[in-house]
């Protein structure tokens, strides 16, 4: 399955920029959603979480897609700052235009973020920074085009000084 939107730390809502959507349906390769909420602990009384999809039956002019890096990985025990990377190289036919972000750690990261260089190795820049102990919802970013053959690489620092084994 494939991952198109989250939400998370009482975040304000994601508003998608006009003509932008998420292929769901027959010609997609994401046939059904599944929506799940997950809260920490009890579901808080008069909690009224929920999400609107509003469906055409016809496509919209550009695609939205969620770029997630992922993978497993172990944090050692009574850290100040663990970085993890994970680093992939953008494959794809069609230059992607970033509109947002959202990073995501659970409660031992610090910060993320993301650095390109440029398919034609003209320069390095840091594409996202973002604090995952914020509200967690996607926050407009300054537009920048990434494009084939982009070498993507980001970046979580954890802290793990309250923790006696590795986790």
């Amino acid at each position: 399955g494939y991952i198109i939107y989250g939400w998370g730390r009482n975040a304000p809502q994601l508003q998608l920029p006009n003509g932008v959507g998420f292929s769901v349906g027959a010609s997609s390769s994401i046939r059904y959603i599944v929506a799940q909420v997950h809260y920490l602990g009890a579901r808080p009384p008069g909690e009224h979480s929920g999400v609107t999809l509003m469906l055409k039956p016809s496509p919209t002019p550009y695609v939205a897609s969620l770029l997630a890096y992922a993978a497993g990985f172990s944090l050692p025990p009574a850290k100040k700052s663990f970085l993890v990377e994970n680093e992939c190289c953008y494959r794809g036919h069609q230059p992607l235009t970033t509109f947002a972000v959202r990073v995501h750690t659970h409660t031992l990261g610090r910060s993320v973020y993301m650095t390109r260089e440029t398919w034609n190795h003209t320069g390095l820049e840091t594409v996202v920074r973002g604090d995952p102990q914020l509200p967690q919802s996607f926050r407009p970013l300054k537009h920048t085009v990434i494009w084939p053959g982009d070498k993507l690489k980001v970046t979580c620092d954890f802290d793990t000084t309250c923790k006696t084994t590795q986790v």
